[in-house]
């Protein structure tokens, strides 16, 4: 039976390595739902698409694996963009969600100030502007959302996976 993996968490927790190496590992589809803050217009309607294009590689027996998916994008904007947190409408995504058969797992750090230097010296050395801003506070808010989404929101089960665990053992256990 095919499965499908959701991959959620900070920037620079070991989402992207993990989620590619769970992608590799299982043969699977690979989905990143990544985005930017000035496009989060069009963030619901890519999300759907990812989400249709995931539900048909389901049906035909491949596994799924998404970097990242809505809950990434009202972490964000709920601590980056409050303004904008009511014209989310992730009902659709979240309904379609609990009708399939969706591991979540929740990459974290531990150390949310090691892992915002991790972030920042990634994110600056490729000099991306938009990450120019983000504060250690704003980057441990955004931690906290994504918790209160998972909890009060979702309420669905997630795995927590902490950062420096074996990548290739967490793998074989799922």
């Amino acid at each position: 039976m095919s499965r499908l993996f959701i991959l959620e968490g900070l920037d620079s927790t070991g989402k992207s390595t993990l989620s590619k190496s769970l992608a590799h590992e299982r043969r699977a589809a690979y989905f990143h739902a990544g985005g930017h803050r000035d496009l989060h217009a069009g963030m619901y309607a890519h999300h759907c698409v990812i989400l249709e294009s995931a539900e048909v590689n389901l049906e035909n027996g491949l596994d799924v694996v998404i970097d990242r998916l809505w809950p990434s994008e009202l972490a964000y904007a709920t601590v980056l963009r409050p303004q904008l947190v009511d014209k989310y409408v992730f009902a659709y995504i979240r309904d379609k969600l609990r009708s399939l058969d969706v591991t979540y797992i929740y990459c974290y750090s531990e150390n949310v100030i090691e892992a915002y230097e991790r972030y920042r010296v990634t994110h600056l050395s490729h000099d991306h502007a938009v990450f120019k801003h983000l504060t250690p506070e704003q980057y441990s808010a955004i931690n906290t959302e994504y918790r209160l989404i998972f909890d009060n929101v979702m309420h669905v089960p997630y795995r927590l996976e902490v950062e420096g665990k074996n990548i290739i053992d967490f793998i074989k256990a799922v």
